[in-house]
């Protein structure tokens, strides 16, 4: 999925946009900051997830980590490798690896809005395909997410399929 694709899906002015100056010290990959400047991430996924571009303000342990948003009160940063990363300490767990760049992981937000929208119209056998859809999309977008079923999309998944999510 390119950018433009996902700026079209979440709509430009829904996109939260860093500048090139507040990323200037922080030590992750170019890309990533290309993509946090030139796309972004959207405002807000539901109830829980969000994105801000302050965000780094509240967490900032480091140069070497950017946050740049939350899943309720986790940290959702990028890393000096460029990985996205749920920071879970203050809930009892270390680190929940979610994607291996921003690029995949704003492709998969865009799988999981998708999914999102189209099951609260669907009928229960529907509700199954759309859940197997979705699976599938967020697999093939980043195989890596799924190496390890306590990583952050695994755990989605399976929140869907009992009906959490």
């Amino acid at each position: 999925m390119t950018r433009e694709e996902m700026t079209r899906f979440w709509g430009r002015d829904n996109l939260a946009r860093w500048s090139e100056v507040s990323l200037r010290n922080v030590t992750i990959p170019g890309s990533a900051k290309s993509f946090l400047v030139e796309t972004g991430m959207p405002l807000r996924l539901g109830l829980m997830l969000r994105f801000e571009i302050q965000a780094d303000q509240v967490s900032r342990a480091s140069t070497t980590r950017l946050c740049i948003g939350f899943d309720d009160v986790v940290p959702i940063s990028i890393d000096e490798r460029g990985r996205v990363i749920a920071e879970e300490a203050k809930v009892g767990r270390g680190e929940r690896y979610i994607n291996s760049s921003i690029e995949c992981f704003g492709e998969c937000l865009v799988y999981y809005q998708q999914y999102r929208i189209s099951v609260r119209a669907a009928s229960e056998d529907e509700v199954q395909r759309l859940i197997s859809v979705v699976e599938s999309r967020l697999r093939n977008a980043d195989p890596t997410a799924f190496a390890d079923p306590n990583n952050w999309w695994p755990v989605i998944v399976e929140q869907i399929n009992h009906g959490l999510l």
